[in-house]
């Protein structure tokens, strides 16, 4: 069935798909929105040190808006900082709320987001445990069947980890046909990753 999966969509049109620097691709057919100038430029910015107390100002308006997601971003790609969020598994659930009600919001650009913060924040050990601890895992598999309207290429690292990890989880049809979009994709690495995601699934059933 894998085998059937690659030849499939390898063998079909190009799709769209955001970069792991969040710039638009243009590809076709799937349409996609640009990420905000602001996120951008603020993405870039390097910050080099953090205190207790914003971070704590940070997550805490994490509960309640996705505001404070970019800055928390620019903590998590500094691996000096990113050790700083270890205590504060709580983000794991605020993001996976997040990504549950994104559906409502119709906001792609937060997917976006939520789902890069969401790769970073599984490198660290505490953090994932947080993550699995509270069954965060289903907000992933919730944007991988609903979120049709794009390619999130760093969604596939999230669920590489998912599986790895979870050895309950079941994906159905759609999910895996979903995946195998990612073969479709402009960027080498990002169908290498979508491939090497589908026979880590095959390994583990």
């Amino acid at each position: 069935h894998l085998q059937e999966y690659i030849f499939h969509f390898t063998s079909a049109k190009q799709m769209t798909v955001m970069d792991d620097q969040l710039n638009r691709i243009t590809l076709s057919p799937i349409k996609s929105s640009p990420l905000s100038s602001t996120y951008l430029l603020s993405s870039q910015a390097m910050m080099t040190e953090i205190d207790s107390k914003t971070i704590e100002k940070l997550i805490d308006n994490l509960q309640k808006s996705t505001e404070s997601i970019p800055k928390i971003i620019q903590i998590a790609e500094n691996k000096s900082l990113i050790s700083n969020l270890s205590n504060y598994g709580q983000i794991m659930v605020y993001l996976s709320n997040h990504l549950k009600a994104s559906k409502l919001r119709n906001n792609s650009n937060d997917v976006f987001k939520i789902v890069h913060l969401l790769s970073l924040l599984l490198v660290n050990e505490q953090l994932k445990e947080s993550f699995f601890n509270n069954n965060c895992q289903n907000s992933l598999l919730f944007i991988l069947s609903e979120y049709t309207t794009s390619l999130i290429p760093k969604l596939l690292d999230c669920l590489s980890i998912v599986i790895q990890n979870d050895s309950k989880i079941k994906l159905n049809e759609k999910q895996l046909n979903r995946i195998s979009s990612y073969l479709l994709c402009a960027d080498m690495n990002v169908r290498q990753t979508a491939a090497n995601l589908l026979l880590l699934i095959a390994e583990k059933k």
